[in-house]
C-alpha cells in the first residue's frame, strides 16, 4: 500500500500576511511584514534586497514602504516601533552593529538600553575604598 503524496496548492505555499497593531497606538495596522521590514530600517539596514529577504517580500515592496506612500505605513514610521516588541523574521540577517545573526529585528543584543548593560567587564570587581 501506497500513500499518494498530493502536491501543495499555491495557498498553502504563500505565507499568510497577518496584520499588525501597533500597542499604544491602536489606530496604525499595517502588514506583519512591513512592520519588520520597518524594524529593520530603524536598525540601519538600507539594502532592500537583504531587508526584503529577512522579511519575506521582494525589493519593490520594500522599496514602497521606505517611500512610507501608504498613510498607515507612514504613521508607522513617524511613531517608531515600540522599544521591547522584536518581529520574527523568515531568514537570519546579520545585525549592522554587533554583527550578530539575528532572527528577531530589532536586535535583541543591540537593543537593550544602555542601563542593563554592565558599565565594566564580569572580571572586574569594584574596590571597596
Amino acid at each position: 500500500m501506497s500513500k499518494t503524496v498530493s502536491k501543495p496548492t499555491e495557498a498553502s505555499k504563500k505565507p499568510r500576511r497577518r496584520p499588525w497593531r501597533h500597542p499604544t497606538q491602536r489606530g496604525i495596522k499595517v502588514p506583519y511584514a512591513a512592520a519588520a521590514a520597518i524594524s529593520l530600517m530603524e536598525m540601519g539596514i538600507t539594502d532592500y534586497d537583504r531587508i526584503a529577504a529577512a522579511v519575506g517580500l521582494n525589493a519593490a515592496e520594500v522599496e514602497r514602504i521606505d517611500m512610507a506612500e501608504d498613510k498607515a505605513i507612514r504613521q508607522l514610521c513617524l511613531a517608531g516601533v515600540p522599544y521591547g516588541h522584536y518581529f520574527t523574521l523568515e531568514h537570519q540577517i546579520r545585525c549592522p552593529k554587533c554583527s550578530g545573526m539575528i532572527t528577531l529585528a530589532p536586535c535583541v543584543a543591540c537593543d537593550a538600553p544602555s542601563a542593563w548593560r554592565p558599565s565594566m567587564p564580569d572580571n572586574v570587581v569594584p574596590s571597596a575604598d
